[in-house]
């Protein structure tokens, strides 16, 4: 993966120290629940997924997708029964309009395995850095098409 921070190019290597999260349901989920969201006339219908087992009283991963085309809605990650990222999805768009954001820069070609400061972080990808992986993304367990991977959605907009 490449750290970039945008102002400069300065580019860096990181090693991904946790596994890949396609954005999408995994092949081992737990169907939740389905509902509509939304008010009367604009209704969605969404079905709930989560990695709960049987043998766990508490799920680490819940994920809300629509039942239509399997878009995500909501994503909510916990550890000791506390939240540690929740992310919400909208104005969602087929397709990417500018592929290239996902071709590094020509300064990564000589980067450095090594992660830049922390002024440098998911809180400021907007405004300094930009995070590129080569991970491919892959196929929804639950739907007919390849969703968008996480970075896809980040970065496109």
């Amino acid at each position: 993966m490449f750290q970039i921070e945008q102002a400069t190019k300065q580019c860096s290597k990181m090693t991904l120290t946790e596994h890949w999260d396609p954005l999408d349901i995994p092949q081992n989920s737990t169907f939740e629940d389905q509902y509509s969201i939304g008010g009367p006339q604009e209704q969605i219908t969404v079905q709930e997924w989560s990695d709960r087992k049987s043998a766990r009283s508490y799920e680490t991963w819940i994920g809300i997708y629509t039942v239509k085309d399997c878009y995500p809605v909501q994503e909510t990650f916990t550890k000791n029964y506390s939240v540690i990222l929740s992310t919400r999805f909208f104005d969602i768009q087929l397709g990417i309009k500018d592929p290239s954001v996902f071709t590094p820069p020509s300064t990564c070609q000589m980067a450095q395995l090594e992660k830049m400061s922390e002024d440098c972080s998911w809180t400021l990808l907007h405004n300094f850095c930009v995070f590129l992986t080569s991970a491919s993304p892959s196929k929804s367990a639950h739907s007919q098409e390849r969703l968008p991977s996480l970075n896809e959605l980040r970065l496109a907009s």
